[in-house]
């Protein structure tokens, strides 16, 4: 998981959502799609978190 403005940045799930431009900077954001996104669970963070030690 990464800063929340960032790819992947959804704490609730795994969308690696879309940045888009707004004014003179940008924004992440997650548009709704037709398929389920994989949700996050305590285990995949703990798994993700030790795999990067």
């Amino acid at each position: 998981m990464v800063q929340h403005n960032g790819e992947h940045g959804c704490i609730t799930c795994e969308e690696p959502g879309k940045v888009y431009k707004q004014g003179k900077g940008h924004c992440q954001g997650y548009p709704l799609n037709d398929t389920p996104t994989t949700m996050r669970t305590v285990d995949t963070v703990l798994s993700n978190a030790l795999r990067r030690l």
